[in-house]
């Protein structure tokens, strides 16, 4: 099956990831004794509204839809077979890694 690359997708995972990545800089800075100005820090740390939260949410959200538009289109989804192909992605690679 071949599955079509959605442009959507990959600006809301762009968009997510600098979310993620401003928080990290801001936490550097910080570390660092770098003076940011303070709207910065009131907008990028605002609690769960905050920019390193709103990024997970989207990544999260993002990858419920990814998994929902790629079988939607199957009509018969083996659940067993769903679940081994996750493991082997997921688990597998982790063995090597550490």
């Amino acid at each position: 099956m071949t599955i079509k690359r959605d442009l959507g997708y990959d600006f809301v995972r762009f968009f997510a990831m600098m979310l993620i990545i401003i928080v990290h800089f801001v936490t550097v800075s910080l570390q660092r004794n770098f003076i940011l100005p303070q709207y910065l820090l009131e907008i990028v740390r605002r609690g769960p509204i905050g920019f390193s939260h709103v990024g997970v949410y989207l990544f999260f959200i993002l990858s419920g839809a990814v998994l929902k538009a790629r079988y939607t289109n199957d009509i018969k989804i083996n659940i067993k077979n769903f679940y081994i192909s996750r493991f082997k992605r997921i688990v597998v690679p982790n063995f090597w890694l550490f």
